[in-house]
């Protein structure tokens, strides 16, 4: 197995697996794609940058959906409980890649960094289950790495996370929309250190005086 700068790839058997994460490493990815097939190995890609330029890589590898645990294989230390998203944001791709209700992966491996898009927006006895397992398997978890949307980051979801977080509180301010949800989450969060609070602002999506706004705030 091999990562390097948003391309993970890996064999198994006789296939070997692309999956790339930015559509500037699709011409890497390509030259490994091409290497694997003239070696004899069947080629997969896949990831999101493969999802919107499906034709690119055509020519030398079959566009799969699915990957084995392809998290891990971009980070040992990552892993996923779900799938999808229910907002819905139109500059997001995950309800193109993955759709606008969740799919649960009950069976996955905890480990210290969980990459769910939308942590507080799951079903509760599933963020119960998740949390349970982490304490049942002794799993550091050190990274929500996406973690939480301010919609539905309530104090409940606070005081429930709390108990195995052990890394920063990550939330976006995506949307001018978000701001009485981004305020309510600084206020519950406010006894956590200052440093532990990661509040991201995505810039592009709109005007640029709400960008802005955003920011300052």
């Amino acid at each position: 197995m091999s990562w390097s700068g948003g391309i993970a790839e890996w064999v198994e058997g006789d296939t070997a697996y692309l999956s790339v994460v930015f559509s500037w490493r699709l011409p890497d990815a390509y030259s490994r794609g091409a290497w694997y097939r003239a070696s004899g190995r069947r080629v997969i890609a896949g990831g999101p940058a493969v999802f919107f330029n499906k034709e690119y890589l055509s020519k030398v590898a079959e566009i799969g959906e699915e990957f084995p645990d392809a998290i891990m294989h971009h980070n040992p230390n990552a892993t996923i409980a779900s799938r999808g998203c229910p907002v819905g944001c139109s500059f997001c791709i995950v309800p193109v890649m993955e759709g606008k209700t969740f799919t649960l992966l009950p069976d996955f491996t905890p480990r210290p960094i969980l990459c769910d898009n939308n942590l507080s927006a799951l079903p509760v006895d599933y963020q119960e289950y998740i949390i349970q397992k982490y304490r049942d398997t002794n799993t550091p978890l050190l990274d929500v790495n996406s973690g939480f949307e301010p919609l539905t980051f309530d104090i409940d979801c606070y005081h429930r996370w709390k108990a195995i977080n052990r890394g920063p509180w990550r939330l976006a301010f995506d949307e001018m929309i978000e701001a009485e949800g981004v305020k309510r989450a600084m206020n519950i969060l406010r006894d956590e250190p200052s440093f532990t609070k990661r509040i991201y602002v995505l810039l592009g999506n709109e005007p640029m005086e709400n960008m802005h706004e955003r920011s300052r705030k």
